[in-house]
């Protein structure tokens, strides 16, 4: 036995103890017999895992922020479908591995991920206190990254900076993770977006894909907007890589089990309000009678009469709204979404001036300090982080509402125009938002003053998001936005996001705004034009706009009493949308049209002149003539023949899209590329004979173009 072999050894001190680690328990009697022996002890693996880095002690702090804000008093279990509930899906994910498939877990905003992870996080590591065969949590909060990073950096930040997890060793972590050890949980992806490149992004994601190997257990949760293209979503969430109509598998990349949260059915609501509304009363220091229960039923019967309940079915909507419900002085009634906000902004703020320690500073100051220091966040740090520290805060905005004098003399009146229930103090000085929702709903109202605040169209659509649009929608001054923002388009350069795009084109089809000076320039009257190039979901749309812009647009001259710039500015849009579906069959004979009205203008008479003077093709023509530029530049002959014998002429659709982007693009774009593309990444063959010419210009251009 292993004791007997070193028992001498341990009689003259050359050891300190003596341990046996097995793989699985000890019998009784084994279990006797170290208990009788000094300086004998038997361990598990897992026991002496849990000695050695101390995941208990981890644990214990981790799953503390499931009870942040009393979210455990009030949390409502979510669903998956309507019979399947998202832990239970979860639990089985962890138990069965489902073919070691990471798990993605989707939903839009305030819909509850972050509560759910927590959730997840206290089921987890209760489970491991109670059982250190369990598997250990690991959460890590991907709002927190800004640049490049590699998965060591982001897990002894969490685990060994912020944790103090005990003999901390990446390479230990990650072969315990081979193992089975752990369940990561990478929580908001979308918020590790908003501050990086899709370049950066990628890498990032690909960092986190490291954590999946086999025994593992990886979660990623998010926004699905945080994805702008199918592309996009397939990369990060399915392994593969979208090229026209083929998709094709990314070597080492993970396939993600994707779930999608749903919204509180409304059953489920009326839980959420009561679970919240009585542990308001407990939280209060009243009794919980048949007085104070009549209370709570008698506010989700009124919750239960208001016409627009689906507003409501977001946690974070329901969390506010059970916040005003909480005032027993409130009539409830139905609250458009921007109402919801405002209401449970100017309570927050009229309870606190109410406190008597409160500086005499008025509702509407303290309301416009929130939305500049919201403004000042989002413009920092990119929409991506929720906290900050009075410090930094400008002393311009603080000055506005503080005096230099006030400043200098007290920090705590710094610290005074942040209380309330939407901003939270967590961590010594440091303060956040408790939810984006409330940073969202500021940047709208800023929005809605767009003018007056002295707002570029280009930092407004370096801003805006789809849930700031649904903001303005429901507020009363959407129609102020949008005119202010179409009207700056007349002297705006640059791209702009198809989001804010299609906002403007809705309005101007849903309210008749007088579009006639705006159209006058023939820039944006052709970007409108092209906008149904960019919907995806409608590819007849697409094939019709395509036709229309070859046919009419494209040809455009000034001989011919058109405008050579419009010619140019509709091949910009063409050429990206035939990059879009450059495999599909749809898109072929549009193609052609394309090619051949740019082959049109090619002067061969030119040409055969550079060749007998022994000129080379490529380096004579010129810009002058753009489009006989593009076909000498971006196309060459194959070596090969095609079906039909011949060479083929192969057409590099990326390369024209960078020269014209480059040098010749319109005044505004669709900021949906970074550029510069990849050159003969977006090359199709085309047949010589789909052309028109002379059998000597055919041979010249395949000669020039070798």
């Amino acid at each position: 036995m292993v004791y007997t072999e070193y028992e001498s050894l341990l009689n003259t001190g050359s050891v300190d103890g003596i341990w046996l680690i097995a793989r699985k328990g000890f019998s009784p009697d084994a279990k006797h017999l170290a208990n009788a022996k000094i300086g004998f002890k038997l361990f598990t693996i897992d026991q002496f895992e849990e000695r050695q880095f101390g995941f208990s002690r981890y644990v214990r702090q981790l799953i503390e922020i499931f009870r942040e804000q009393d979210l455990n008093s009030y949390y409502i279990q979510q669903r998956v479908s309507n019979d399947e509930g998202l832990i239970e899906r979860v639990h089985k994910w962890i138990e069965d591995g489902e073919g070691g498939k990471p798990l993605a877990i989707l939903g839009g905003y305030g819909m509850g991920k972050t509560s759910f992870c927590k959730y997840l996080i206290y089921e987890l590591g209760t489970a491991y206190l109670n059982d250190v065969t369990k598997r250990v949590p690991i959460y890590v909060r991907l709002s927190e990254i800004a640049k490049e990073q590699e998965l060591e950096g982001l897990l002894g930040k969490m685990l060994a900076a912020r944790y103090r997890l005990s003999a901390y060793h990446f390479h230990d972590i990650m072969k315990l993770n081979r193992r089975g050890k752990f369940v990561f949980i990478f929580d908001g992806f979308d918020e590790m977006k908003h501050a990086l490149s899709w370049d950066l992004f990628k890498f990032n994601f690909g960092e986190i894909n490291r954590a999946v190997v086999e025994n593992s257990r990886v979660v990623v949760a998010g926004r699905p907007n945080a994805f702008l293209s199918d592309q996009e979503h397939s990369w990060a969430l399915r392994g593969t890589r979208i090229s026209g109509e083929q998709t094709i598998r990314l070597p080492g990349s993970p396939e993600y089990i994707e779930l999608t949260i749903q919204p509180f059915s409304k059953i489920e609501a009326q839980q959420f309000l009561r679970r919240y509304l009585t542990q308001h009363l407990t939280k209060s220091g009243e009794n919980i009678d048949g007085i104070s229960k009549e209370w709570v039923e008698s506010r989700v019967r009124e919750f239960e009469s208001i016409t627009h309940q689906d507003d409501f079915k977001r946690p974070v909507h329901l969390k506010i709204f059970a916040d005003i419900a909480t005032n027993r002085d409130v009539g409830l009634k139905d609250f458009s979404v921007y109402e919801l906000y405002e209401i449970a902004t100017k309570l927050t703020i009229d309870r606190e001036m109410q406190k008597t320690e409160r500086l005499p500073i008025d509702g509407e100051k303290r309301s416009k300090f929130l939305q500049d220091v919201a403004w000042w966040l989002w413009e920092k740090d990119g929409g991506r982080s929720l906290s900050f520290n009075p410090r930094e805060v400008p002393t311009t905005i603080l000055r506005r509402i503080i005096s230099a004098e006030h400043e200098s003399s007290d920090d705590g009146l710094l610290r005074e125009m942040f209380s309330g229930a939407f901003i939270e103090r967590k961590f010594g000085d440091n303060f956040y938002f408790a939810h984006r929702s409330f940073l969202e709903f500021f940047i709208a109202k800023k929005f809605e003053n767009a003018e007056k605040s002295g707002l570029t169209l280009g930092t407004i659509d370096a801003t805006i998001n789809i849930e700031i649009v649904d903001f303005l929608r429901s507020g009363e001054h959407f129609s102020r936005f949008v005119e202010f923002a179409l009207d700056q388009m007349r002297r705006y350069t640059g791209e702009l996001k198809l989001m804010l795009l299609n906002v403007m084109h809705d309005f101007m089809t849903s309210t008749g705004y007088d579009k006639g000076q705006l159209m006058n320039q023939q820039h944006i009257d052709l970007l409108f034009k092209s906008l149904p190039l960019y919907d995806v979901t409608n590819e007849a749309s697409v094939l019709a706009t395509l036709r229309t812009l070859v046919e009419s647009d494209l040809p455009m001259r000034a001989s011919e009493g058109g405008m050579h710039e419009r010619g140019i500015n509709a091949l910009y849009f063409i050429v990206d949308a035939i990059i879009f579906n450059l495999n599909k069959i749809e898109f072929r004979e549009v193609t052609f049209d394309t090619i051949r009205e740019l082959m049109s203008q090619v002067s061969f008479a030119h040409l055969r002149k550079v060749k007998r003077a022994g000129g080379e093709l490529r380096s004579a023509v010129r810009r002058a003539n753009f489009s006989e530029f593009l076909i000498i530049n971006c196309c060459r002959a194959t070596a090969h023949n095609g079906p039909d014998g011949t060479p083929q002429l192969l057409v590099d659709f990326g390369r024209i899209l960078n020269e014209i982007y480059e040098t010749r693009r319109p005044k505004i774009v669709v900021a949906n590329r970074t550029f510069p593309l990849d050159v003969g990444r977006f090359a199709i063959e085309l047949p010589f004979m789909e052309f028109s010419m002379t059998p000597a210009d055919w041979s010249l251009l395949i000669e020039g173009l070798r």
